[in-house]
């Protein structure tokens, strides 16, 4: 009887284990003994710490990391921690709709076996999981406003920038094509003669071509000279709008084109140009201000940092 007793002892206690270690895949690790890397105004950043942000980041952005990117890492990992110090400070959170609109984009990162294997060493399980996105979360909001508060570009700016930079605001001339790719030059004598007498360009892609883009009547967009494989460019730019070329051999098959529209190129007026100079000029400063910002952080904070080995 006390041997039954004692079975059904261990058995709970097995069973207890197994759900700790279920449900929280790092039931060993609450015997782990840290080692604090780091502290940012009394907040500590431990071995463990580091161990899951590596994981997480080898999930999230298919990174890799050595000794020498760890001390980078733990930089990153201290600059992020002041950040979500500053969110508290500003009382900034994350709709859970929000969260769980980029867990789903994740989901199939995270389910996979060698996934689930990475994580569970370090502790980390789906819980963890939708904790650390939800963070991750937090310092883009955090940082997106503070950044957006100190960055202005004014009309002023993107004239001054385009004229300065005129000679990039220069586009290749270019066509606006068709093609349809048969196996036989049989085949593409058959379809040019059908395209010759009237019959549409679009309707024969769809039924005869093999090329990708079969189901868009052929179209291949606009299209530069070095897009091209030299003998499409060479029969391309000579076609006018509405002309079809003669079939084309390549390794491919025999290859008809259709221009659509053409471009002479040319210089890009600066009415044109100016999205995108106002996109790239508003990264740029972005990125002086979201520096300025976190330097600012840092002379302000009390931080320690130790050596990944282990030294201060």
């Amino acid at each position: 009887m006390k041997k039954l007793i004692w079975i059904i002892i261990l058995a709970i206690f097995g069973l207890i284990i197994f759900s700790l270690g279920f449900y929280f895949q790092d039931f060993s690790l609450m015997f782990h003994k840290k080692k604090i890397l780091a502290q940012v105004n009394g907040t500590e950043i431990t071995d463990l710490d580091m161990k899951r942000e590596i994981a997480f980041l080898k999930v999230s952005e298919n990174a890799n990391f050595s000794e020498s990117t760890r001390e980078d890492l733990l930089d990153r990992m201290v600059n992020d921690t002041l950040i979500l110090q500053e969110a508290r400070r500003l009382n900034l959170t994350i709709p859970e709709a929000l969260v769980n609109s980029r867990l789903a984009a994740a989901g199939a990162g995270y389910s996979n076996e060698e996934t689930k294997k990475i994580f569970s060493e370090v502790g980390l399980n789906a819980n963890r999981w939708h904790h650390l996105i939800g963070r991750q979360l937090l310092i883009e909001v955090t940082v997106q406003k503070v950044v957006e508060d100190l960055v202005r570009v004014g009309e002023d700016e993107i004239d001054a920038y385009y004229w300065a930079h005129a000679g990039d605001f220069y586009r290749p001339p270019r066509v606006h094509a068709r093609q349809i790719v048969v196996e036989t030059a049989e085949q593409a004598r058959d379809i040019k003669g059908k395209l010759d007498r009237g019959e549409e360009f679009q309707a024969l892609a769809r039924k005869f071509s093999r090329g990708p883009e079969r189901d868009l009547g052929g179209d291949l967009d606009w299209v530069t000279e070095m897009d091209l494989p030299r003998s499409f460019s060479q029969a391309l730019f000579r076609l006018k709008p509405g002309e079809i070329s003669e079939p084309i051999a390549t390794q491919y098959g025999f290859h008809l084109f259709r221009v659509e529209e053409a471009d002479k190129g040319g210089k890009i007026p600066v009415e044109e140009a100016k999205h995108k100079i106002a996109e790239d000029l508003k990264t740029e400063k972005s990125d002086q201000a979201f520096q300025a910002w976190i330097e600012e952080l840092r002379n302000k904070a009390k931080i320690t940092i130790k050596d990944v080995r282990g030294g201060e």
